[in-house]
């Protein structure tokens, strides 16, 4: 009869030697279907010569109660594990601290195991991100998260900060696919079309300077009648007095303004618009500044506020940048030597041109083409729009609706929207996954949990590149 197997066995580290490297490694098995044992080896880390182990990444991902079954031998040196907190502590205490962990266990119906497997599983990967690095997320720790989970978890997350001044800020995010049930609440049809890209709006508290909740809704919400959607939304969550700080795809002012008035905004807007492109004409030459202009010596631009008549508590905000106004205007010349180079030897070879694209590709100059040969006939620079070029650069602005704040507070509290866009762009750049084994959802899920976490720990941290 076959000797029993010592059920503590699959814990006990050993050293495994291969490619001339040491790996301090576990070997687990699995049984097949005839009943037979299926070792595999599993490393946790690695080991240097004088036996130090080095914990990787099956140690970091691994929760609390799966390392502490772990046996080591006696000879070890555990020092890494064991001595000075690191990095990870210091992320362990930032959870503790803003009640993340305490949140998360009773979403998971006081599983605390779960809990810890997934804050590891973020700790990890921020840690990876915050050294440049790139993370090779495991698909089931991003399955655990059940939808309700999530629900009740950003419940008790708001539930935190009731009371406190909240801003939502609403971007839009590339996704593969959406969640199912957000797809047939907001008309997703049955041909089951994926949407490149969803709206994500991520609430702050302006007190404690951390996220406090988010939402995903379907791409197709990217314009201004989306607002609507993203209000109520809000209201449902107790947030519907919140800032909303938001960047949408409109005609006209007038157009936007009923989505302006359903609550507190700061809305970016495009200087181009007629109603900021008159304003800025009436500045008159810019020579040294522009008049009527107040100057910020902290940012370093000039700034003015307009009423806009006839639509309440609407107001413009303006700003000059003057050294971004240098940049622009040496770029708009020197884009005129290039584009003037360039369609003189076309004219000189008489190369056969598409009269569309090249009006669009050379858009400072007015092209004129042979129609029969599609040849570039004459080319001649466009005073009006190299003019409306001219005149607007440097300026940018924004709107602001129910809000009683100065131009500086405005431009600050969008800026929010600023970080948040670069912080997580480049946390997705980070995210890498083995081979698909789950259902696009479940990933989704998963993964916006885990970046929301990565979000709030470096709010509370500020040491990745991209707070610097």
């Amino acid at each position: 009869m076959a000797r029993k197997t010592n059920p503590d066995s699959i814990y006990r580290l050993s050293v495994h030697r291969n490619g001339g490297h040491l790996y301090a490694a576990t070997h687990p098995f699995v049984l097949d279907a005839a009943g037979r044992r299926k070792y595999r080896i599993l490393h946790w880390g690695t080991l240097t010569e004088d036996l130090r182990f080095i914990p990787g990444k099956a140690w970091q991902q691994a929760p609390a109660s799966e390392r502490e079954k772990l046996v080591f031998p006696p000879e070890w040196d555990l020092s890494e594990i064991r001595g000075i907190p690191g990095e990870e502590d210091a992320s362990a205490r930032a959870f503790g601290r803003l009640g993340v962990r305490e949140d998360l266990a009773a979403a998971m119906d006081g599983d605390a195991a779960r809990a810890d497997a997934f804050l590891a599983l973020v700790r990890s990967y921020y840690e990876t991100w915050v050294s440049s690095g790139t993370f090779t997320c495991a698909d089931p720790a991003l399955e655990s998260v059940r939808p309700e989970e999530l629900e009740r978890f950003l419940a008790l997350r708001r539930s935190r900060h009731a009371g406190e001044r909240i801003c939502s800020v609403d971007s839009v995010v590339k996704y593969s696919s959406l969640d199912l049930q957000s797809d047939r609440k907001y008309g997703k049809k049955a041909e089951r079309i994926h949407y490149a890209s969803a709206v994500e709006t991520v609430s702050y508290s302006m007190d404690a300077r951390v996220p406090v909740s988010f939402r995903s809704f379907p791409g197709f919400l990217g314009d201004a009648r989306g607002l609507s959607i993203l209000r109520g939304e809000l209201r449902k969550d107790g947030q519907g007095e919140s800032i909303l700080i938001t960047d949408r795809a409109y005609d006209s002012l007038a157009a936007v303004v009923p989505y302006l008035r359903e609550g507190p905004m700061v809305l970016c807007v495009d200087v181009r618009q007629g109603f900021v492109r008159d304003r800025i004409r009436r500045l008159g030459p810019i020579r040294q500044k522009p008049a009527g202009m107040r100057y910020d010596a902290r940012t370093e631009r000039y700034c003015r506020q307009y009423a806009l008549e006839g639509e309440g508590d609407i107001r413009l905000n303006l700003f000059f940048n003057p050294r971004r106004r240098e940049v622009e205007l040496a770029q708009i010349e020197a884009e005129l030597a290039l584009q003037q180079s360039a369609l003189q030897e076309m004219a000189e070879y008489r190369i056969r041109l598409d009269p569309k694209a090249a009006k669009k590709e050379y858009y400072l100059f007015d092209l004129r083409f042979d129609e029969a040969e599609h040849t570039l006939v004459s080319f001649a620079r466009s005073a009006a729009r190299i003019g409306r070029i001219r005149l607007l650069s440097g300026f940018f602005a924004n709107v602001t609706c129910g809000l009683d704040i100065s131009p500086e507070d405005a431009v600050a509290v969008y800026g929010i929207k600023y970080d948040q866009e670069k912080v997580l762009r480049r946390m997705r750049a980070a995210l890498a996954f083995p081979a698909a084994t789950l259902r696009p959802e479940d990933r989704r899920r998963g993964t916006e949990l885990l970046l929301f976490l990565s979000l709030l720990l470096d709010a509370s941290r500020r040491i990745s590149p991209a707070r610097r």
